[in-house]
């Protein structure tokens, strides 16, 4: 089984009857495992790199080298009485509980993330500082579509002078929808669009749309 192999089976051993970790290097009463190597490697190295980084031969060696320097100096600290076993230990217990927090932190924040309702807390923060923010920028808008599909250009302006002197003679628009607008879901909304924000529609739509008032407009667009 090749290294990256060991180490994935390191991951997927959770159960009492697994194989203890192979040792790797063991000098001077220093041991290094698969375990160590697989945890160094997952700390230091970007998940992204990670398995690219697993199958360079200088990577492991060098973690290798790294573990036993960091071990080596800590034993011979202890053995000398720089530091006691006391603090070690602590050290060690207070690093994984650090760890298993950080962990939790993340997982819970990663689900209140996910969970809220950005659009709606939007809406009730404006509502709130409406005052401050001034008027929301929308506009709801009704059209009437006139297709230049399978219609010749003289047909197409007939049409569209024929729509827009009713209009003008104030014809309701919403009849004049129902009888003349080749929208499909025109039967459905009587051409209504419901309030668009800056950025949703065709740049021209849009400059036209925030321009209104109640007064309806005839707007050509090529797209």
């Amino acid at each position: 089984m090749n290294f990256l192999g060991r180490l994935l089976l390191v991951t997927l051993c959770t159960m009492p009857i697994c194989l203890k970790a192979e040792t790797l290097l063991s000098v001077n009463g220093i041991d290094v495992t698969e375990d160590d190597l697989y945890y160094y490697l997952k700390e230091f190295l970007v998940p992204q790199a990670y398995e690219s980084g697993t199958q360079k031969p200088d990577a492991i060696k060098n973690a290798l080298v790294n573990l036993y320097v960091v071990r080596r100096a800590a034993s011979i600290a202890l053995a000398e009485g720089l530091v006691t076993n006391g603090e070690v230990t602590y050290r060690e217990q207070d690093g994984g509980y650090r760890l298993a927090l950080s962990a939790f932190v993340s997982d819970r924040a990663s689900k209140a993330l996910s969970a809220t309702d950005w659009e709606g807390l939007a809406d009730e923060r404006y509502m709130m500082e409406q005052d401050k923010l001034g008027p929301r920028e929308q506009v709801d808008v009704q059209h009437l579509l006139i297709s230049s599909e399978d219609r010749s250009f003289s047909q197409l302006m007939s049409l569209t002078l024929e729509v827009q002197e009713k209009i003008n003679a104030g014809e309701d628009f919403t009849s004049l929808v129902r009888e003349y607008s080749d929208d499909p879901s025109a039967e459905r909304n009587e051409g209504g669009l419901g309030f668009i924000n800056p950025g949703q529609t065709h740049p021209e739509f849009e400059e036209m749309a925030f321009s209104l008032t109640e007064q309806p407009v005839l707007l050509s667009l090529h797209f």
